[in-house]
């Protein structure tokens, strides 16, 4: 796997979501069906905004030279029923292995894929994203692969104190209130200096799966088997229950957030390093401290 040592750093540093007992708590009411749990893990609202940035929207179409009308091998949003916008400049979609979630305000999400497909067009970079103008906790989702992750990644980072400026700006939403710039990405997702969401690229049938139907088909199971009271013994139990039925649905026990096989990857690297190291028995010091004073 290449830049395994990178994304050893970047694993070590994203808190696995599942450790934070207010997110377990966020799954422990009583869902009837996937697709009401699904409606919880991204905040979904029905609700178009009436802002049109039409400028930006028109930059968009006119940036994206690599533009494909087809919607790549995705699968679609079937329990979000959702509306989203592609932009592909891959040329093998089954290289995508990682993921970025972005939650702009509505009023900002034309702006800010804009600034993400010209800082990328700049560094010359392939990109693939997809976004929606729905009420939702991930409106811009940002694929990306084993070698293009860390360019990706110092893109969006080269590119957020832009998306604050215009934030500051001043942004009214569907309702006619100020919306917020960039807020916190969807809960279950691992967080990135607390506004960029990770998550890893799954596939079904050949085809990329959406992250958050992938984690809610494994949370809904695990609840299926666990008494939902809020007390500690149930996020013990859910917390536990996601971890064995993990590998059925392709997650790294470990950290939620990551795919089994960055996980493994990851640990097989971990362990490599550690057998590397050479332990000298306690005899052997005493010896080396003779020699040395004789």
């Amino acid at each position: 796997m290449k830049n395994i040592d990178k994304l050893n750093e970047l694993y070590s540093k994203i808190s696995n979501p599942i450790d934070d007992d207010e997110v377990l708590l966020k799954l422990l009411n009583r869902f009837t069906n996937e697709r009401e749990l699904y409606t919880k893990l991204i905040n979904f609202e029905k609700i178009k905004t009436n802002i049109s940035y039409k400028a930006y929207e028109d930059d968009l179409l006119r940036e994206n030279y690599q533009l494909k009308q087809e919607k790549l091998l995705f699968n679609s949003d079937s329990l979000g029923n959702d509306e989203w916008f592609y932009f592909n400049g891959f040329t093998d979609e089954k290289n995508l292995k990682h993921q970025f979630f972005i939650n702009t305000a509505n009023g900002m999400v034309h702006y800010a894929a804009l600034s993400f497909l010209q800082a990328c067009n700049k560094e010359s970079l392939p990109y693939c994203f997809k976004y929606s103008l729905n009420g939702r906790d991930d409106k811009i989702v940002i694929y990306t692969t084993d070698d293009f992750i860390f360019k990706h990644l110092a893109v969006l980072k080269q590119i957020k104190p832009k998306l604050d400026e215009f934030s500051l700006e001043g942004i009214v939403d569907h309702n006619g209130k100020n919306d917020e710039g960039i807020n916190e990405p969807p809960f279950i997702t691992g967080k990135i200096d607390k506004w960029l969401g990770y998550g890893a690229c799954e596939y079904k049938n050949n085809n990329l799966e959406d992250y958050h139907n992938n984690r809610n088909a494994l949370i809904f199971s695990s609840l299926l088997k666990i008494d939902k009271t809020n007390d500690k013994n149930s996020l013990i139990n859910l917390r536990q229950e996601l971890v064995n039925n993990s590998a059925l649905y392709n997650v790294d026990p470990n950290n939620f957030c990551f795919s089994a096989e960055v996980g493994e990857a990851i640990n097989s690297l971990n362990n490599v390093v550690k057998k590397k190291k050479i332990f000298l028995p306690k005899c052997l010091f005493g010896c080396l401290a003779y020699n040395k004073n004789r």
